[in-house]
């Protein structure tokens, strides 16, 4: 294993563990929530190295710590959210709208319209994985005949 791989983990892990601080995150949700950030830094990059893009391997990761935070949410008896949010920040592509904005006030349109399509594909291909994931671990459970979050029919 690479040095710099190891280093990129321990990078998301101090983010999710300064955002699970800062949300509140404590007790046995703390380490798990961690986890995720470190799971899904962790996805994207061999993913990256399996030759997918950026935007394919953010939604592989996005797809993994959407999965991730359904089952820890089951089995902590916890919101998904608690773990999605810490999970999916080190995906969120803040350099990709720095850059964005560094090129519209350079003059470099060209240059911020590719990293702008670029950052809303990444934000969306998060979306779309934490979507999918969260609407077929819904399906599945009513399906089961525990209507987790879901409305009563009148």
């Amino acid at each position: 294993m690479e040095w710099q791989f190891v280093v990129q983990l321990l990078a998301a892990a101090l983010a999710g563990m300064g955002y699970a601080l800062l949300y509140n995150v404590h007790g046995k949700l703390y380490i798990p929530a961690v986890l995720g950030a470190m799971l899904g830094w962790g996805i994207y990059v061999f993913a990256l190295q399996g030759g997918y893009s950026t935007i394919g391997a953010s939604f592989a990761a996005s797809v993994v710590i959407s999965l991730w935070s359904e089952i820890l949410s089951r089995l902590h008896k916890a919101p998904a959210t608690v773990f999605l949010v810490i999970g999916v920040l080190p995906l969120v592509p803040g350099g990709g709208i720095y850059s964005t904005m560094r090129g519209i006030t350079t003059g470099d349109l060209r240059f911020a319209m590719e990293k702008g399509l670029e950052t809303i594909g990444i934000a969306l291909v998060l979306a779309l994985g934490m979507l999918i994931v969260s609407t077929i671990m819904r399906l599945y459970y009513s399906l089961r005949g525990k209507n987790f979050h879901l409305p009563r029919r009148v």
